[in-house]
C-alpha cells in the first residue's frame, strides 16, 4: 500500500483485490474461449455487483456517479483491476470510455453531457476513439488526413481510421479530424462526436491482432467515414483545439495504462512463482531451485517495484503541479513500465514452457495483446527522444550563462592579463580565474573572477575579420557615453589597445546578473500569454528609448554617417557576403540585386541604433523577468535609420505560425503564446514613436540578408579552421534557409 493512503482507501483496495481474485480470475477460461455474445451477460452481472460494492467508475467525480478518487488512488485501483483482462471493464473505468468520459466532462456542452456522458458514466453505452490512420504515422498526429468540412450547420466527414478500439458495439465515436487545413499544424484538427449508426460511418472489420480479431469491447476496428454528416453541435470543445483536448485525454490515460500494466506484471510474476514452485523437473528438483529462475524472479520483482514507484511519483506530481510539470515523467513511465511488463511476461511464459504459449493460462493472451503497449500512445522510441531532448534543453538552459574553460585556441594569458589589471587598479591583485561564455557567435566573451570580483572581457574573434568589424575601441566608447544617458548599458571599466596582452585589443566591463532568454525559457521561468506580450512591449520601449537618445548631447555626432546609411549598408553587406562566400551556400546575387533596386528614399532619420537588438542581448531582472535591466553586445552600434535597426531585430523574430523550415533556425522564444507577431511589433513601434511606417518589407528583407551574411562570415571562419566552436558547423545550412526565406517574403509581399 502507498504510505499516504487514507484508511478508507486502503480498505477499498483490500476489498477490491478480494473481489478480483474471487469473482473475476475464475472467469478467465470463459473469457479466453467464449465470444462476446456469451461473455457480455456474465460481465454485466459482475458490473452490477461492482456497483453494489462501491467499485464503480473510480475515475469519475461523485457528481456523475463515480468514486472521485485522486490520481494516486486511481493508479492503485487500476493496478489491482489490471490483474485480469476483465477488471477495468467490470469496474467501468476501461479505455477508451474512461478517456472519452473525461473529455466530455471537461469540454462537453450541457447537451453533450446529458446525451452522451451520463449514459456512458452509468455503463449503459460504450464509445470508441477514432484517431490513428493506416496511411499516416501514428507517432505524428499532425499528419492526419481525415477531414470534417463545414457545410451549413453540419460537418461532413471523410477519412479512414484504424485501431479504433471497442468500436464493435459502441454507440458513438469521438473522431479526431482536420477542420482547418490552412491553420498552424497543431491547430488544424478538432474532435467531433459521431454516432456509429449515422449514414457514412462504416465499421470495416475487427483487425486481427496476432491472429485474433476479438469482438465487442475486446476488439480494434478499422473504420471509414464516407460523407458522414453530423451537426456542428457535435463539435467537442472549440474548433482547432483537437490537440489540446488530446493532451487532456492522454495525460491521465497514460498513468491509468501504466498502473494497469503493473497489475499485469504482478499477475505474471505471481504465475511465474507459482509455476516455479509446483513444477518438478527431476526427482527432488523444482524449477524454483534453478538459479536462472531465481534471477528472473528477483529481476522481475525489482523492475515492477521500480516502475511502480516512478508511476506513483508521476501521478502525485501531476496531481499537485499539473500534467505540464510532469510531462517528462509521463513519457518515462510509458516506456519504463511497458518494457518492464514485456520482460516479466516473457520470463513467465519461458518458465511455463509450452504451456505458456497456449490459452490454457492467461499469459499468452496478455503477451499478444500487450505487446502493443510499446507502440500505442506514442512508440517507446518517440518518448525516449522526447525525454532526452527535454533533459538536454534543461541542462543547456541551466548552464547556458555559466561558463566553461576556454575552447581550444581561444585561451587567454592569465598572467599578462592580471598584470594589466593591476596597472589599471592596484587593488586588483590576486589569482585570476578565466572562463568563457558559451553564448555568442561573433566577439568572444570571457568571465574574469578574482575573489568575489567579477568582470566581463570582450575581444574580437580569432582569424580573418572584416576590416571595420569587431572594433573594441568603438564598442568601449559607445558604452562609456551611453552609461551616462541610457540606463540599460553596462558600465565599461577599462580598454586595452596593447595586443601584447592577449593578442588583440579588448575591454573589460561590469557583469550584469540577470536572466537572458535563449531558444527556450530558462528552467523555472514560465510566461503566461499576458506576460509574453508585456515583455514584447517592454522590448519595443527599450529599443525606442535608445533611438531617442540625444546624439548631440551625448557627444556621438561623429559616431556614424546617417546620410546614405541604407545604401551603404546594402553595398557593404553585399561586399562582405561575396568575400566570405563558400561553394556550399547560395550565391545571393538575386537577393542583393533586389535590395539595391528597392532602396527606400532617404528618410532624414538619424538615431543611435544597436544593430543586433534581440532577446539574447538583453538582460532581464532576475526578480521581475518582465523588466529589462541591461542591453549587451554593442559592437555594431552606429548612427543610422532606426527602421533598419527594427528590421534587423525582426530577422531573428520567428513566430509560431512561421513555416517549419524557419522554425529550424529559431534562436529565441518568440514562438510562445502571447508573443507579438512581427507585424504587431512594427505597429507598436510606429504607434509609440509617431513614425508613419507604410512599407516595412524592405527593412525585414534586409534584416534577413544581413543575418545570412553574419552567419556566412562565421561559417567561413569555421570552414577555414579559424574557430573550433562546433555550433558553427551548421551555419552554412542557416545561410541557405535565410536566403530562401528572404526570397519567399519578396514573392509574397508580406512579412
Amino acid at each position: 500500500m502507498h504510505p499516504s493512503l487514507s484508511p478508507t482507501t486502503r480498505e477499498l483496495l483490500t476489498r477490491l483485490r478480494q473481489f478480483v481474485d474471487r469473482e473475476l480470475l475464475p472467469l478467465e477460461p470463459l473469457f479466453l474461449s467464449a465470444d462476446w455474445a456469451r461473455l457480455e451477460p456474465v460481465l454485466a452481472e459482475k458490473r452490477r455487483a461492482a456497483k453494489d460494492l462501491g467499485f464503480w467508475a473510480p475515475n469519475l467525480p461523485k457528481e456523475v456517479g463515480g468514486l472521485g478518487l485522486s490520481l494516486v488512488e486511481l493508479g492503485l485501483f487500476s493496478e489491482v483491476a489490471g490483474r485480469t483482462p476483465t477488471g477495468h471493464y467490470v469496474f467501468g473505468c476501461q479505455a477508451p470510455d474512461a478517456g472519452n468520459a473525461e473529455l466530455l466532462l471537461l469540454h462537453g456542452t450541457p447537451e453533450q453531457k446529458e446525451r452522451w456522458l451520463q449514459p456512458l458514466a452509468r455503463g449503459d453505452i460504450r464509445s470508441c476513439f477514432a484517431m490513428t490512420e493506416p496511411e499516416n504515422p501514428g507517432s505524428n498526429p499532425t499528419t492526419l488526413t481525415a477531414m470534417a468540412v463545414r457545410d451549413g450547420d453540419d460537418y461532413v466527414l471523410n477519412g479512414h481510421k484504424w485501431f479504433t478500439s471497442a468500436a464493435d458495439g459502441a454507440s458513438f465515436a469521438i473522431a479526431m479530424v482536420v477542420t482547418s487545413p490552412q491553420a498552424q499544424r497543431h491547430q488544424r484538427a478538432s474532435m467531433v462526436i459521431v454516432e456509429t449508426d449515422r449514414p457514412g460511418f462504416q465499421l470495416v472489420r475487427n483487425i486481427p491482432v496476432m491472429g485474433h480479431s476479438g469482438g465487442g469491447y475486446y476488439s480494434h476496428a478499422e473504420v471509414r467515414f464516407t460523407n458522414c454528416r453530423v451537426p456542428v453541435t457535435h463539435l467537442l470543445g472549440a474548433e482547432g483545439q483537437g490537440f489540446v483536448l488530446a493532451q487532456d485525454r492522454l495525460g491521465p490515460g497514460r498513468i491509468h495504462h501504466c498502473m494497469r500494466w503493473l497489475g499485469i506484471s504482478q499477475r505474471a510474476l505471481d504465475e511465474l512463482i507459482h509455476r516455479a514452485l509446483t513444477r518438478q523437473i527431476a526427482e527432488g528438483q523444482r524449477l524454483a531451485d534453478q538459479q536462472i529462475v531465481q534471477v528472473w524472479i528477483a529481476e522481475s520483482a525489482a523492475e515492477i517495484q521500480a516502475a511502480r514507484a516512478l508511476v506513483l511519483q508521476t501521478a502525485a506530481l501531476a496531481e499537485h503541479e499539473g500534467f505540464k510539470a510532469a510531462r517528462d515523467q509521463i513519457s518515462m513511465i510509458k516506456y519504463v513500465t511497458a518494457q518492464a511488463m514485456e520482460r516479466v511476461l516473457d520470463r513467465a511464459i519461458q518458465v511455463h514452457g509450452a504451456l505458456g504459449v497456449t490459452d490454457d493460462t492467461i499469459l499468452a493472451f496478455l503477451y499478444r495483446h500487450e505487446r502493443a503497449a510499446r507502440i500505442y500512445d506514442g512508440p517507446d522510441e518517440v518518448h525516449k527522444l522526447s525525454v532526452a531532448r527535454s533533459l538536454l534543453k534543461q541542462h543547456a538552459r541551466h548552464t547556458r550563462e555559466e561558463t566553461h574553460p576556454p575552447r581550444q585556441g581561444e585561451a587567454l594569458d592569465a598572467n599578462k592579463l592580471q598584470e594589466w589589471l593591476v596597472r589599471q587598479n592596484p587593488a586588483f591583485l590576486g589569482p585570476l580565474q578565466i572562463t568563457q561564455f558559451s553564448g555568442g557567435a561573433s566577439n568572444l566573451t570571457y568571465l574574469l573572477r578574482q575573489g568575489d570580483r567579477e568582470w566581463v572581457l570582450r575581444r574580437p574573434p580569432f582569424g580573418t575579420k572584416a576590416k571595420t568589424a569587431h572594433d573594441m575601441g568603438r564598442e568601449y566608447r559607445v558604452l562609456s557615453v551611453l552609461n551616462r544617458v541610457f540606463p540599460y548599458s553596462p558600465k565599461p571599466l577599462a580598454y586595452c589597445e596593447d595586443e601584447g596582452v592577449i593578442g588583440s585589443p579588448f575591454y573589460v566591463m561590469e557583469r550584469l546578473h540577470g536572466t537572458i532568454l535563449r531558444k527556450e525559457l530558462p528552467s523555472g521561468l514560465t510566461l503566461s500569454p499576458e506576460d509574453a506580450r508585456k515583455l514584447c512591449e517592454h522590448l519595443v520601449d527599450v529599443q525606442l528609448a535608445l533611438h531617442k537618445v540625444d546624439i548631440q548631447a551625448a557627444g556621438l555626432t561623429d559616431f556614424g554617417k546617417p546620410e546614405g546609411y541604407v545604401r551603404r549598408q546594402v553595398e557593404g553587406w553585399s561586399e562582405r557576403y561575396r568575400k566570405a562566400r563558400t561553394d556550399d551556400v547560395p550565391d545571393g546575387e538575386p537577393l542583393m540585386k533586389w535590395l539595391a533596386d528597392h532602396l527606400p528614399p532617404e528618410s532624414g532619420r538619424a538615431a543611435l541604433i544597436h544593430n543586433d537588438y534581440k532577446f539574447d542581448n538583453v538582460v532581464l531582472d532576475p526578480k521581475d523577468p518582465l523588466k529589462i535591466i541591461g542591453v549587451l553586445d554593442w559592437e555594431m552600434a552606429t548612427l543610422g535609420d532606426p527602421l533598419m535597426d527594427l528590421g534587423c531585430s525582426l530577422a531573428y523574430w520567428i513566430q509560431a505560425d512561421d513555416p517549419e523550415e524557419l522554425q529550424m533556425v529559431r534562436m529565441l522564444p518568440t514562438h510562445l503564446p502571447g508573443m507579438m507577431t512581427r507585424r504587431e511589433l512594427v505597429e507598436d513601434y510606429a504607434r509609440k514613436s509617431g513614425l508613419a511606417i507604410n512599407d516595412f518589407l524592405f527593412y525585414y528583407v534586409f534584416g534577413l540578408f544581413r543575418l545570412a551574411v553574419i552567419a556566412q562570415q562565421i561559417y567561413y571562419r569555421y570552414a577555414k579552421g579559424q574557430t573550433t566552436n562546433p555550433r558553427f558547423a551548421q551555419f552554412g545550412m542557416v545561410v541557405g534557409l535565410l536566403n530562401y526565406r528572404a526570397e519567399q517574403v519578396i514573392q509574397s509581399g508580406t512579412f
